[in-house]
């Protein structure tokens, strides 16, 4: 009789041992999984503000040089075009949320980075450009801003990583999954996103 009644407290305290280990670990996994939410969403509200910049900037730069003869005029023409597409996205924290409208943002950045690296890359072999004024002045707003940019999106995706790693591995996934909480799309620039979707987004 003693022996059950030992066997039985036994039983009860791993029990509880048990609820408090499965209730301070679901705590600490949800801590981690909102942390690194609200990392991940200050990070791309980072990298908007840099592209609000970007965008007025391009603007400055598409200026310049559109008044300079000889310039590739099918560039042009495309710089253009996707300046005037980015302003038709309507860009703030809840881009995170969807998965397309992100994908052609994504998309329309690197090509207006792309065309921009053609025309500098012009200017290289082309004096009218490395002297004039208004276009070097773009240029030099331009340049930090691109660089800003990549550090921006590094920084993201290192905090994106980390999201998606705990709304997809076990066990802290089945916790993810109680909290409505689902894996973000990671931040890709240059020719991986044009690649991946240029037939979406031409």
């Amino acid at each position: 009789m003693r022996g059950s009644a030992v066997a039985v407290i036994f039983i009860i305290v791993n029990i509880i041992a048990i609820s408090i280990f499965l209730i301070v670990s679901t705590t600490s996994i949800k801590e981690s999984i909102l942390t690194e939410e609200k990392l991940s969403r200050e990070s791309l509200d980072n990298i908007i503000d840099i592209y609000y910049r970007k965008n007025a900037a391009t603007q400055n730069y598409y200026k310049a040089v559109s008044v300079i003869p000889k310039i590739d005029i099918y560039t042009l023409h495309a710089l253009s075009n996707y300046i005037d597409r980015i302003k038709k996205i309507e860009v703030d924290s809840t881009l995170i949320e969807k998965p397309l409208t992100f994908q052609e943002y994504q998309y329309l950045q690197a090509r207006i980075t792309e065309n921009i690296d053609k025309i500098n890359y012009t200017a290289r072999n082309y004096p009218v450009l490395r002297t004039n004024q208004n276009y070097m002045l773009a240029l030099n707003e331009m340049r930090p801003i691109i660089d800003e940019e990549k550090k921006s999106i590094t920084l993201y995706n290192t905090h994106v990583l980390e999201y998606n790693r705990l709304t997809t591995t076990p066990p802290s996934s089945i916790v993810a999954g109680i909290m409505g909480k689902f894996p973000f799309l990671k931040f890709e620039t240059g020719t991986n996103i044009i690649a991946q979707t240029s037939h979406i987004f031409q």
